[in-house]
């Protein structure tokens, strides 16, 4: 009897043992191609993400409701964006080209982004997400949207006339797409449609609107040179003019000669006096 009662402990120290075990066993809960962020009452937020695979137990999993997971997805999540718009002053350009021409550009993009477990638990804890798959989601979605930009960016500085859509663009092909999103990863960008202005015509108007406005900007200074030697020319002569009626009332005997000559007299008289 002693024996069986003796076994029967055994058993049910195992058991509960176990139960312990599995409560606190954090990473048995999680399903590959996903992470967790636990939240806990008695201590906030767990500085590690909870990954599949990656051995996890934390006594506070043994207090009943004291501990939260919020569960992530780690695939990719595909967008999709239009970026549109005009070259930098498309439109003074266009009309240094006889005809005109169109300075406009137009990309839809379809972006898979994706974030690592340690960026998911960084952006919780900044309170950059909330604790919801709709949260990352909303976040990767700004992240593509940005993606796109550069992207669209670095076609509109590409002046290969053979490079067409649709075509897909892994993140090694597009470099500026690694240093700017810290843990979140930019897996492809799929480039739906393409429209890009001639970059080389763009290049020739600009250059003949900087032409035109450096000559007109010449001439501008060329003509306000001799407006202004006119203008002091004619504040010179003003001011003779005053000096003389002074000495007119002075000497009202200069009337005579005011009277006999003409203005030119009058001032090379003025300037005799001087």
């Amino acid at each position: 009897m002693k024996a069986r009662h003796f076994f029967a402990d055994i058993l049910i120290l195992l058991i509960a043992a176990g139960a312990v075990f599995f409560a606190g066993w954090v990473s048995f809960w999680i399903k590959p191609g996903t992470c967790a962020v636990m939240t806990s009452k008695t201590g906030g937020i767990y500085p590690e993400a909870v990954e599949y695979g990656k051995f996890l137990w934390r006594w506070e999993r043994l207090l009943p409701t004291n501990t939260t997971l919020a569960v992530y997805p780690l695939q990719g999540r595909s967008f999709n964006h239009q970026v549109s718009g005009l070259l930098p002053s498309a439109d003074v350009y266009s009309r240094q080209i006889d005809g005109g021409a169109d300075f406009s550009y137009n990309f839809d993009f379809r972006v898979t982004v994706s974030a690592e477990p340690s960026e998911i638990l960084r952006l919780v804890t900044e309170g950059k997400i909330t604790n919801s798959e709709e949260g990352l989601d909303a976040y990767l979605e700004m992240a593509s949207e940005k993606a796109a930009q550069l992207v669209s960016e670095s076609l509109l500085e590409y002046t290969d006339s053979t490079f067409t859509a649709p075509c897909v663009l892994s993140g090694r092909e597009v470099p500026s797409l690694g240093s700017d999103f810290h843990g979140l990863k930019v897996q492809s960008v799929e480039i739906k449609t393409l429209k890009r202005p001639d970059r080389d015509a763009y290049e020739a108007a600009k250059k003949i609107y900087k032409a035109y406005t450096e000559e007109l900007s010449s001439a501008v200074k060329d003509r306000a040179k001799s407006q202004a030697a006119y203008m002091a020319e004619s504040d010179s002569n003003m001011r003779q003019l005053e000096q003389f009626a002074e000495l007119l009332e002075k000497y009202p005997r200069m009337s005579e000669l005011s009277k006999s000559g003409d203005l030119a007299q009058v001032i090379g008289q003025l300037k005799s006096i001087h």
